[in-house]
């Protein structure tokens, strides 16, 4: 189990916060789809090697951590559907501080 979950398995783990959203979406109208990407300012409260997002219908091509010239990518992607929620396993672990993550829809 990812680090700081809650025994609620809806809610998202406490040790990635999210602070500010900065999204570039293409839609697809004849599909009914859309592309594009996502760019999530984050605090991370405790060292972490997972984070935990809300994912609903979502096909995540790429992700990484992003800080001061780091990166950390997402190695690893494990969508549960049924409680619409996406588990990223980062390459190596992510210290307590602000963070971005990058995904690419």
């Amino acid at each position: 189990m990812p680090e700081g979950t809650t025994t609620d398995g809806y809610r998202l783990p406490t040790t990635v916060v999210p602070r500010a959203y900065d999204l570039t979406l293409t839609p697809d109208l004849d599909t009914a789809t859309f592309s594009g990407t996502a760019e999530v300012s984050v605090e991370v409260t405790e060292v972490v090697e997972h984070l935990v997002l809300h994912a609903l219908d979502l096909d995540i091509d790429e992700a990484w951590l992003h800080r001061d010239g780091e990166r950390l990518d997402v190695i690893d992607m494990v969508f549960d559907e049924g409680l619409e929620q996406v588990t990223f396993t980062l390459a190596n672990p992510a210290a307590p501080g602000p963070w971005t993550l990058h995904t690419a829809h």
